[in-house]
């Protein structure tokens, strides 16, 4: 039953105190604000009052001096000796005497050099100019330097802005330009420059012939590109000359293959890597390599044969090289048949039989398949189609042919010999299980169809803590931009997300590998499945090691450690059963686990 009246009176009043407290709080803190206003108005005044002081101090200074001009200067026996007892400066030329005193020997010093020179209080550059005149004469080098040395305004001020301004006339002067070419080419000044010049014209370094001439016929102003190369028939033998002769003289081995230094460039041209103009030029110089392998050169007596290899691995290069697709959907790799469905097969084997997994790509099927494509082509353009939907005819095509290729390989049998780094890979490895990872969030994160824009989403939801952590956590914003601008354009239902991992991409995605896996942790224990609970494979090794795992501050994957030793997921009791399945090459865990 509720309390009588008398009752519910005599009990301690809470709220009334409540109240008390918060005027008593809000009184403090207005007394608060007026202290603080009061000390920042007491610190101004002070301030005010060192400058005020500072200003007298300065004036009264210059009063002193004024007296001292007006003075008459008494030269007595007496005076002349205590000047003596009392040197301006001691033996290494640091004043000695009080600073009035050196104000008044400086003024005394003043007057005596300009009745001396005839100068004027209106014109003191005839009294500089005596005194300057008589320093320089007077001393020898070795006392200038040493007494001018101790001068900060001479030193810092004075000679510097002397010394720029002569430093870019010198720059700008011919002897300068002389001075350099002879530097450059001599180490030093041997010959006149136009004997120099005449003879560096007189070596023989082969023709360099005109990009814009030779490869830019039938093409518009806009596509001419200024540029130059060398044909590889005169230039290589004559590198081959040199190098045999650089040999006998110094004695020097040729197996700097491995080293950043001694590359020549062939070709120069101001375009991009996939355009006509390269386009033309490839085809002409495997005209070139095919005649110089089948060639003998006799140099510096010594039989030579040369053989190309080698060739640009940067994979966008290789395949625009190899007549591939710049980004293929199903086959991504331009080295062997691997494509999405197969990619994840542990046990499986690679090599030329036909029994393996993956083969590499047979060059008859890749002009074979190059031929069907431009027949397919020429059907496709006579459909009344959007260009969009003729280039999706066009992609599907090739991959139902089950390979990459779009045209007819640039390099010819030569692409053979390109050189496989394992940079594309990793690169590969990467994009497809960033792929695995971006649906799984997008699949765990309920986004319902009134979700127009990314940044409509929830921050709990995995997909944007995803997102969040390529942005701050691994620094991989290209690919955080290129989700958002993907998921904005077909909200995860319509075309397939697609982009291509750089090296640099590759290896943040790698050193931040658990981090990315961690911001889906929230989802696994929620719901008891993720690729936190099934995907624990190894990491990659790295080429650049980071400073939290060589420190011992992280885990050696990368992530914060738990224990003493290793990370959550580290020690956790599924990755042993991993690693012995990795070990094995075959699933060893339990399948029920994997199915959950």
């Amino acid at each position: 039953m509720p309390l009588s009246k008398a009752k519910r009176y005599s009990r301690f009043n809470v709220g009334h105190m409540m109240k008390a407290r918060r005027e008593n709080q809000q009184e403090a803190a207005i007394a608060h604000i007026s202290v603080v206003e009061g000390k920042k108005t007491v610190n101004a005044l002070n301030a005010k009052r060192r400058r005020l002081e500072n200003k007298i101090t300065s004036l009264n200074e210059n009063i002193n001096s004024l007296e001292n001009d007006k003075q008459t200067l008494v030269q007595h026996p007496t005076a002349i000796l205590n000047r003596k007892l009392k040197p301006t400066t001691n033996k290494d030329g640091l004043l000695m005497n009080a600073e009035r005193t050196n104000t008044k020997r400086r003024s005394e010093t003043f007057k005596a050099v300009t009745r001396i020179h005839g100068g004027l209080t209106s014109n003191v550059m005839t009294t500089l100019s005596g005194l300057v005149d008589t320093v320089t004469t007077k001393f020898s080098e070795k006392d200038l330097v040493k007494a001018i040395s101790k001068k900060p305004k001479l030193c810092e001020k004075v000679f510097p802005k002397i010394y720029n301004h002569k430093v870019k006339e010198f720059e700008e002067s011919d002897q300068n330009m002389l001075r350099s070419i002879s530097t450059y080419f001599c180490r030093g000044v041997m010959v006149p420059y136009d004997k120099m010049m005449a003879h560096v014209r007189s070596l023989e370094i082969g023709k360099v012939c005109c990009v814009k001439e030779d490869f830019c016929y039938g093409l518009d102003d806009c596509q001419k590109v200024e540029g130059c190369y060398r044909h590889l028939t005169e230039y290589l033998p004559l590198l081959a000359n040199f190098y045999l002769t650089l040999a006998e003289v110094s004695g020097e081995n040729l197996l700097w293959f491995d080293d950043d230094i001694n590359n020549f460039h062939v070709v120069l041209a101001n375009c991009e890597e996939n355009s006509i103009v390269i386009v033309r030029y490839v085809k002409f110089i495997l005209h070139e390599i095919t005649e110089i392998e089948k060639k003998v050169f006799n140099i510096h007596g010594t039989n030579v044969r040369f053989t190309f290899s080698e060739f640009p691995n940067d994979l966008k290069m290789m395949a625009f090289l190899a007549g591939e697709l710049s980004v293929g959907a199903k086959y991504f790799s331009t080295f062997a048949n691997v494509n999405i469905d197969n990619c994840d097969e542990t046990n499986g084997t690679f090599g030329s039989e036909p029994g393996c997994t993956w083969q590499p790509w047979s060059y008859n099927k890749r002009v074979q398949v190059s031929k069907k494509v431009k027949k397919f082509k020429e059907k496709v353009e006579k459909q009344k189609c959007s260009s969009k939907t003729k280039r999706g005819k066009i992609t599907t095509f090739i991959a139902d042919e089950k390979s990459r290729q779009e045209f007819e390989p640039l390099l010819g049998h030569f692409l053979d010999r390109a050189h496989i780094d394992p940079l594309h890979v990793k690169n590969n490895a990467c994009q497809q299980i960033f792929k695995l990872i971006l649906y799984h969030s997008i699949g765990k994160s309920n986004i319902t169809s009134n979700v127009a824009h990314f940044n409509d989403l929830s921050n709990s939801t995995s997909f944007s803590r995803l997102v969040n952590c390529l942005l701050k956590t691994a620094k991989l914003v290209r690919l955080a931009k290129k989700v958002k601008r993907w998921f904005n354009d077909t909200k995860a239902t319509g075309q397939d997300f697609k982009y291509r991992f750089t090296g640099q991409d590759s290896r943040l995605f790698l050193h931040n590998f658990m981090f990315i896996i961690d911001s889906l942790k929230e989802v696994f224990e929620k719901y008891q499945l993720g690729l936190n609970a099934v995907s624990m494979e190894g990491r990659e090794s790295k080429h650049v090691a980071i400073a939290r795992v060589t420190l011992g501050e992280s885990c050696h994957c990368g992530f914060h450690k738990s224990s003493e030793e290793k990370c959550y997921y580290c020690s956790h009791k599924y990755r042993k059963g991993i690693e012995d399945s990795v070990r094995a090459g075959k699933l060893l865990v339990d399948k029920k686990l994997v199915g959950k």
